[in-house]
Order: C-alpha cells, then structure tokens, then sequence
C-alpha cells in the first residue's frame, strides 16, 4: 500500500511527467492530504469550505485517491459533497470582491505586503462566509486596516 509520500517520490523520480501534469497531480495529492486532515476531526464549515475553494477542480480525483487509501472515508467523503451543494455553491463568493489596486485606493496604500494581507485576509473571509458583497468587502478592508 503507498502513502501519499510514495505517490510523490514517484511522481519526482520515477514518471518523469511534463510540468503541467506533475502540478496537477501534485494539486490532488495535496487535495488528499488536506482531505484526510480534516476527516479526523469535526471539521468547521471553513475547512470545509477552503477544500472546495482550493482543490474543487480535483475534488473527483482526491476522493478517488482518498477512497483508495482509506474506504473508511466513504462517509466523510459524501458529508464534503452534500456541503458543496447545499452550502458552498450557493452561498460562497470566490472571486475577490476587491482587486489590489481597488485596495490601494481605498485605504491610501501603495503596493507593499501589507496590500497582500489585506487581500488574503478578505479572501479568507469570503471563504468563511462572513462577506459577499462588494460594499461588505469595503467595509471589511476598512475595519481591518483599522486594526
């Protein structure tokens, strides 16, 4: 039985696979490892969600994988759909609500780290539910810059 470090070593050393599909590959592992993670404890709506934002273009093939190495998974597997589609579809923004020059604009900044955070963090918060609205995004990067 290989283990999600067996499957990379053999991506690495042994396929030889062009670039672009040694990342997506990579991407599934990733996806698995993050899968599995999170099936050992209850986990929150966010992780839950950050599974889907991360890894929803190999989610069947990270539960193939999964399922594979770990039947026991089944369950938590179908928990993780019935979220997408009773949650995450309908009720998550993905994409940013505010660029980083919108960012920069608003709260007077130049481009530095700081734009970054700002932007990982308003990510982060729509992922979780907490903002969907380009005037919610506005006020969430008001209040965090206050901080």
């Amino acid at each position: 039985m290989y283990t999600l470090k067996d499957y990379k070593k053999i991506l690495e050393e042994k396929l030889l696979l062009p670039v672009k599909i040694s990342k997506f590959i990579e991407n599934i592992i990733q996806a698995t490892e993050y899968l599995i993670s999170i099936s050992k404890n209850n986990p929150s709506d966010f992780e839950l969600n950050w599974f889907w934002y991360k890894f929803k273009n190999v989610s069947d093939y990270c539960f193939l994988l999964s399922y594979s190495i770990d039947k026991n998974l089944e369950d938590f597997i179908l928990r993780l759909i019935n979220h997408y589609e009773n949650n995450y579809k309908n009720n998550i923004v993905e994409e940013p609500l505010l660029s980083g020059e919108e960012i920069m604009k608003l709260l007077n900044l130049k481009p530095s780290k700081e734009v970054g955070i700002i932007k990982d963090s308003l990510i982060k918060a729509q992922i979780g539910g907490k903002v969907k609205t380009k005037a919610e995004a506005t006020k969430f990067v008001e209040e965090f810059k206050g901080k």
